[in-house]
């Protein structure tokens, strides 16, 4: 397209309608970006929540459901872990993620709790089977729900600095 016979404004107008903004695009590409980065960390949150559940699920049924008031604990864990895993998994906003960041914390610290000290009359150990493993999922879900966490709360940021969207 010959453009040479319009004013350099009139070219710049018609250069944007054919190839599109160059700041609008950028900004349209980030903005796609941080929602890809923020669906994809709160699916793989979701997705380590339901793991810590898992583990502690095969632990209730291999023999923890045996131990007065630990037993019905681990079994809470498992549920209320599915639970907010798939809370997180479809609605993909601050609040579950963030309560699902604390709800690992509070795992997390049930077992550091169970090893030093004791909880409930029963006494755990790092080294009990599964007892790595979940310490490193849950400190993994942490750090990836507040990934999407902070993600989610700068879309929004920006989302309200930018104004409502063309």
């Amino acid at each position: 397209m010959n453009l040479s016979h319009r004013s350099p404004v009139q070219r710049d107008m018609a250069h944007n309608m054919l190839v599109g903004s160059p700041g609008r695009t950028s900004e349209k590409s980030r903005r796609i970006a941080r929602v890809a980065m923020n669906n994809a960390a709160m699916l793989l949150g979701a997705a380590l929540i339901a793991w810590s559940g898992g583990i502690h699920l095969h632990l209730w049924q291999s023999g923890y459901r045996g131990i007065s008031t630990i037993g019905p604990l681990f079994l809470l864990q498992a549920i209320a872990a599915f639970a907010l895993a798939l809370l997180v998994a479809l609605t993909r906003r601050l609040v579950p993620a963030v309560l699902g960041a604390g709800f690992l914390a509070s795992t997390i610290g049930g077992l550091v709790w169970s090893a030093e000290w004791g909880l409930f009359g029963f006494k755990d150990s790092f080294s009990a089977p599964f007892a790595q493993e979940s310490l490193f999922v849950e400190m993994a879900g942490i750090v990836v729900l507040s990934v999407g966490s902070i993600a989610r709360i700068r879309s929004s940021r920006t989302a309200l600095a930018v104004g409502p969207r063309e």
